[in-house]
């Protein structure tokens, strides 16, 4: 536990890993979604045609292949990927199209199935938008379906794999430099027969949070730590974990303690947490930018300029703005008639 007090506000961040008994999942039927873009590179694909091949190999459940760009293609039942042998990285990227063609093949199997999207994320034609795709995804292969992701791109929008797999209820993952093909696919197997936390969410039991972070449910792996961030109005605060592990309910209590380690980052940290929550969730760009400002957090909305000395602000003519630190009424910029809703946010 870290806790912070500055201009007379409390913070805290409390670091938690969920107790869970050991369990595997039933061998389910896979579709691979690959995506062949260029922005993917051939050396990346290279490797992802071979990680696909020793999956496939090792999977005793039917599989499939679903790659392309624009345009998606289909590969023949049980090839273990050799459909991919001659396809080079190129063209534009349609998410959305190689997420619905191979929900359609998941949901083809008649029993719980997963997906494995490989992918940098970074779409190019038909929706952008990280939230939409995720929910298309999602409603698309229905609750069956377990949607996990990974980065393969030299770049990658972890921003909308995270997002595609939280609303699948699955887990995201990386295609790293530093391991070998063979170890990435052990990883990548056992991911596959591990059930993930799912929709955990975190609520307040006693004494009063604002800006409890996170704020949206979320999916966790066995033995991946949580923070959980939060403003102390009253004190003490318990709060509570919520979530479905295997198929079953999970409730834990998580005590803050009335002092931790002290230190001033986790001001920082809880802003950018709200603010992250509040761009999430179509909060009004108004409110993200005066909490930005409030809390000298950047935000997609602002950006901060920073020069030499007083005199270069004189020199360019720029207006130096001063926040009142003191300014009491932004705590309803952070939560407003909810357990964890910023001010005039609506869903999306």
């Amino acid at each position: 536990l870290m806790t912070t007090t500055v201009d007379g506000e409390r913070f805290f961040l409390l670091d938690h890993t969920p107790k869970l008994p050991p369990a595997t999942l039933a061998v389910r039927p896979l579709v691979f979604a690959v995506d062949t873009s260029a922005s993917v590179g051939d050396a990346q694909l290279t490797r992802v045609k071979r990680v696909v091949a020793e999956i496939a190999a090792a999977h005793p459940a039917p599989h499939v292949v679903v790659y392309g760009d624009l345009d998606t293609v289909t590969c023949s039942d049980n090839d273990g990927g050799a459909c991919l042998g001659h396809v080079k990285a190129g063209g534009a990227s349609d998410l959305a199209r190689l997420l619905s063609e191979a929900a359609g093949r998941a949901r083809a199997y008649g029993k719980p199935a997963t997906i494995l999207l490989m992918s940098d994320g970074t779409p190019t034609l038909g929706p952008l938008d990280a939230g939409v795709i995720a929910t298309r995804a999602s409603r698309g292969a229905g609750s069956d379906v377990t949607i996990h992701t990974v980065g393969v791109g030299l770049e990658n929008d972890y921003g909308l794999l995270d997002a595609v797999a939280s609303a699948g209820g699955g887990r995201r993952e990386r295609l790293p430099a530093n391991r070998t093909v063979a170890e990435v696919s052990t990883l990548l197997a056992a991911m596959l027969r591990t059930p993930v936390l799912r929709d955990v969410q975190i609520s307040v039991k006693s004494g009063k949070v604002q800006g409890l972070v996170p704020h949206l449910p979320m999916n966790l792996a066995p033995g991946e730590p949580l923070a959980v961030l939060g403003r102390i109005e009253e004190g003490p605060v318990t709060l509570e974990l919520a979530a479905t592990y295997a198929g079953q309910p999970v409730r834990q209590t998580l005590h803050v303690a009335a002092r931790g380690r002290s230190h001033e980052v986790v001001r920082n940290f809880w802003a950018r947490g709200v603010l992250e929550t509040m761009e999430n969730i179509g909060a009004p760009s108004d409110a993200i930018v005066k909490t930005s400002l409030h809390y000298g957090v950047m935000s997609r909305h602002t950006s901060f300029l920073v020069l030499e000395n007083e005199a270069a602000y004189v020199k360019h003519g720029v207006e130096r703005r001063k926040v009142n630190r003191s300014d009491k009424s932004l705590a309803d910029l952070v939560t407003k008639g909810g357990r964890n809703t910023p001010p005039g946010a609506r869903a999306k």
